[in-house]
C-alpha cells in the first residue's frame, strides 16, 4: 500500500491457452495507495504467463501508459516519471490531489489493449497509542517491537502495518504478519512490529526483527476489506518465500477490475522507534 511499500510489481496469471493467449494471460498490474494528507503513488507492470519462463521485471514495466485519479469532483492524470526510491524504479503521480478521510479515490490506467479501474474509500486514520521494544537476549544487534492502539467502534475494521529502516530502506515495506482484523468495537490491540522483506533489493538474509542502532519508521494503515485481503493472502505467500516479491500460480485477491494488484486509499498513523537498548 504502495507512500507506499514496494509490494507485488508483478503477478503470474492463469490462462487459458486454448484462446488467444495475448488476450488470456496478459493484463495490467497495478500497486499503488493514497494516504490520508498524502499523495498518490501507482506503479504499473503487465502480468506474466508461466509459459515465458525466466524473466525481467524489468521488461515488464509500463512506462508509457496513462494513469488517472478522481475524488468524484476533479480528475487528473498522474504523470510517469523516474523514481529511484522504488523497484521497479517508474512511478506515476501527482501533487494535485491530496488524501482526505472519507473521500472516494477511482483511478483508471490503459496501455495498448489493456484497460483497469479500482475505487476505494478512504478510512478514518488509526491512532497510534505506543510501541514497546525489547531486548533480544540471543541476538544483541536485534530488538523487538511491539505496537499498540485501540481500534475503530465501527467494525469489523481492518489494518495493515508497513515499516521502513532510516538508512537501510528507502520506503515503507508491508510489515511481515503486518494484517490485523478488528471485530470488537474499540478493542485494545497488540501487534509484533516486523521488517518488511526488503533482500531482493539490498542482497542481505531477511531478518525480521529490527536492527539495534536504527530508527524505525512504523505506519498503521486502516484499509478497506480487499485491500486487507490483498495484504493478508500477499503475506500468507510471502512467508513461503525468499524475497518480498511474490509468484504465485493464480492472483492474488484484488481490487483491480479487468487487472490484478490493489489499490488502497487508507488512513494512515506514523511513530518512530529507537532501536537503542531497552531500558
Amino acid at each position: 500500500m504502495l507512500a507506499t511499500s514496494v509490494a507485488v510489481v508483478m503477478t503470474v496469471a492463469c490462462s487459458d491457452y486454448g484462446i488467444d493467449e495475448k488476450e488470456a494471460s496478459v493484463k495490467l498490474v497495478v500497486e499503488g495507495h493514497i494516504d490520508s494528507g498524502g499523495y498518490p503513488v501507482v506503479i504499473l507492470t503487465a502480468s506474466a504467463s508461466p509459459a515465458e519462463g525466466n524473466i525481467a521485471i524489468s521488461d515488464k514495466l509500463i512506462r508509457w501508459g496513462k494513469v488517472t485519479i478522481s475524488d468524484g469532483d476533479t480528475t487528473i492524470i498522474m504523470t510517469g516519471g523516474p523514481n529511484k526510491k522504488y523497484f521497479p524504479p517508474y512511478t506515476y503521480s501527482t501533487f494535485r490531489m491530496k488524501g482526505k478521510p472519507g473521500h472516494t479515490y477511482s483511478i483508471t490506467a490503459s496501455y495498448d489493449y489493456l484497460n483497469v479501474s479500482a475505487s476505494v474509500t478512504m478510512p478514518e486514520p488509526p491512532h497510534i497509542d505506543s510501541i514497546v521494544v525489547n531486548d533480544i537476549s540471543e541476538a544483541d544487534t536485534l530488538r523487538s517491537a511491539t505496537i499498540h492502539f485501540t481500534a475503530a467502534d465501527e467494525v469489523p475494521a481492518y489494518y495493515h502495518l508497513s515499516t521502513r529502516v532510516i538508512g537501510i530502506d528507502s520506503l515503507y515495506l508491508p510489515a511481515m504478519m503486518g494484517c490485523y482484523k478488528a471485530t470488537v468495537p474499540g478493542e485494545k490491540v497488540k501487534m509484533a512490529v516486523y521488517r518488511g522483506k526488503s533482500g531482493i533489493v539490498s542482497g542481505a538474509k531477511y531478518v525480521p526483527q529490527l536492527p539495534k542502532n536504527y530508527d524505525v519508521s512504523v505506519r498503521l494503515e486502516r484499509v478497506s476489506k480487499q485491500v486487507y485481503d490483498f495484504w493478508s493472502a500477499f503475506d500468507n505467500a510471502s512467508m513461503f518465500g525468499g524475497s518480498q516479491f511474490v509468484t504465485v500460480d493464480s492472483s492474488l485477491p484484488s481490487n483491480i477490475e479487468g487487472g490484478y494488484g490493489v489499490w488502497s486509499a487508507q488512513g494512515v498513523d506514523f511513530s518512530y522507534i529507537k532501536c537503542e537498548d531497552a531500558d
